[in-house]
């Protein structure tokens, strides 16, 4: 049995031990994780077209099948001062809160299945900002992964702002996505995107 912070009631419920998958990634060279049920793609790197009048952290949109992708550049989300896009860097695309977004991270790890058991829950009191975007920490071997509550990453005015501009008809047109770096995630099996590939044939494997 483990225990964990019961959401609905803010309190702490006993509960049979049971896995979760998460998309791990890095910034700033701290581990995150994001549930893997909110993961639709990965694509690379590519031009985002700027959004004006939006946040800071917002770079601007993309486009994937048809729809315009508002993406969000993590770094700058959690405090931290943007830097240029790297060989590795990576935009997942999500689906939260019935809105699709990308968000610009410095790299794909892995999915990880991690056990309840492993996860605990946020500080209550930090000066961490990422903290109060927490939905727990998790621990996957000697790694600690800070396991990310998307809907958390927008106020609830913003979601609704991007939202009625992303349904507006003068919403900006976005650049074609390049999809062929990208690799759909299903069923939480584990993602290798084509750099990873190409990364584990120069290693010979490993």
């Amino acid at each position: 049995m483990s225990r964990f912070l019961d959401e609905d009631y803010g309190k702490t419920t006993a509960v049979k031990n049971k896995r979760q998958s998460f998309l791990t990634f890095s910034i700033d060279h701290r581990h995150f994780g994001v549930p893997v049920s909110d993961v639709v793609q990965i694509i690379g790197a590519q031009e985002i077209t700027p959004l004006p009048g939006f946040p800071h952290y917002t770079k601007g949109v993309v486009s994937y099948r048809g729809n315009v992708i508002p993406v969000i550049d993590l770094r700058i989300r959690f405090g931290k001062d943007a830097i240029e896009c790297g060989e590795r860097t990576c935009i997942i695309i999500t689906r939260v809160e019935g809105l699709f977004l990308g968000f610009l991270v410095e790299s794909v790890e892995e999915v990880a299945g991690i056990d309840d058991e492993h996860i605990s829950p946020p500080p209550e009191v930090s000066r961490d900002y990422v903290n109060a975007f927490l939905a727990g920490i998790g621990q996957v071997r000697d790694k600690v992964i800070l396991l990310i509550r998307l809907e958390k990453i927008l106020t609830v005015e913003e979601f609704q702002e991007v939202n009625r501009r992303m349904e507006s008809k003068d919403a900006p047109a976005a650049p074609a996505s390049d999809t062929s770096a990208a690799e759909n995630i299903s069923g939480g099996e584990k993602l290798f995107t084509d750099r990873t590939k190409k990364k584990r044939e120069r290693t010979g494997g490993k």
